[in-house]
């Protein structure tokens, strides 16, 4: 089992596509601290993907079969 790193922020990402909008929740595991936004498209996904540089990615059904 590996153990997180104290000396940075461990980010859980969540991907949520409905209805033509992308919602992202991200939550620092350590610090608990947590943001909510909505994107229009993939490219400003990659954008918040890219800013928090998430541990893991967690997205519904409906954004795998998206694209």
């Amino acid at each position: 089992m590996q153990s997180l790193e104290e000396s940075k922020n461990n980010f859980l990402m969540c991907v949520a596509y409905m209805d033509e909008k992308i919602g992202v929740s991200v939550v620092d595991v350590l610090t608990g601290d947590y943001h909510v936004t909505e994107v229009s498209d993939v490219n400003k996904l990659q954008d918040e993907i890219m800013k928090f540089s998430p541990s893991e990615i967690v997205c519904n059904d409906n954004f795998l079969v998206s694209g």
